[in-house]
């Protein structure tokens, strides 16, 4: 996989390029329709994919106190990305000047004069420019154009903003089924309290990526190591009895049956039900007994 940070960074291998062009938060089915469609036409005009995104998310430039609202990091997006096939990706950065460049400015220099596409593909609402005045019929002035339509599932519009309310609320049973894969967080273990093991519960805590958006609650779900899966109860929230005094949310994954050593490395938790809200026990004793009685239920 070939990945291009800046627009300078990037070199064209081919001359029949095709760009899908987007956010792509949390490559939910609607985004992966735009890329399958982007595929194809590359595959029928024997061109190359290039997947053009952004380095930060708008909204951390226009409401930078809101820090629950990524679905994906940079990195949990190439890892989804490279799953579907998708073999060049271009990370434009997002700043102050580009959101005040036009959207016209914006099309013509970084897309037309550096890369010179063939087609364009994005999503029919697909919005760009500064007051996000740029739309598909400002693209398909100065460009060939392939629009999506949006898609819907259990009569609900799929998009990236009606999945962060889902989670919000709990509810990753439907998030997954719009994403079309299972939701998760992939980043590195860090070391918590140590106390899990003295109550026999293996334990992973791992480092939440700013803004990451997670789901508060008990979840049954998988470890990911080495490509290698196993069973877990992933805990997510507040340290009421631990810790009670900080207002910080800690993921932590109790892997089942599970004994090696594993500090340090990166891990993917992927969120399958949720089992239960998180719970203020009085001491560690009820906790893990909880933890206990949550793991006996995930392995039913």
């Amino acid at each position: 996989m070939k990945i291009y940070h800046g627009i300078n960074s990037y070199k064209k291998i081919k001359n029949n390029t095709v760009v899908a062009l987007g956010m792509f938060d949390g490559i939910h089915l609607g985004h992966k329709k735009i890329i399958k469609h982007a595929q194809k036409i590359a595959k029928d005009i024997a061109g190359e994919l290039l997947l053009i995104t952004f380095n930060t998310h708008p909204k951390h430039l226009f409401s930078p106190m809101k820090k629950d609202y990524l679905l994906t990091t940079n990195e949990e997006k190439i890892y989804i990305l490279k799953k579907l096939g998708v073999n060049s990706i271009l990370f434009l950065n997002f700043d102050i000047k580009t959101a005040n460049m036009s959207a016209e400015n914006f099309l013509k220099k970084d897309i037309l004069e550096k890369i010179n596409p063939q087609t364009i593909v994005v999503g029919k609402n697909f919005r760009f420019g500064k007051d996000k005045q740029g739309d598909i019929h400002l693209i398909s002035k100065h460009s060939n154009l392939a629009s999506i339509e949006e898609i819907k599932k259990n009569k609900q519009k799929i998009s990236s903003t009606n999945i962060r309310e889902l989670l919000r609320q709990g509810n990753i049973k439907e998030t997954n089924e719009l994403l079309g894969h299972t939701y998760f967080i992939k980043n590195q273990i860090i070391h918590g309290f140590g106390l899990a093991t003295r109550f026999g519960v293996s334990t992973a805590n791992i480092h939440i990526p700013k803004f990451k958006l997670l789901p508060e609650g008990v979840f049954k779900g998988y470890t990911q190591i080495n490509n290698s899966n196993h069973l877990s109860a992933i805990s997510i929230g507040l340290r009421h009895t631990l810790d009670r005094h900080k207002e910080k949310l800690c993921c932590e994954s109790h892997l089942i049956d599970f004994k090696k050593n594993i500090y340090h490395q990166n891990i993917i938790l992927e969120l399958k039900e949720k089992i239960r809200d998180q719970q203020k026990f009085n001491s560690l004793t009820q906790l893990f007994d909880q933890v206990k009685k949550d793991i006996i239920k995930i392995k039913s």
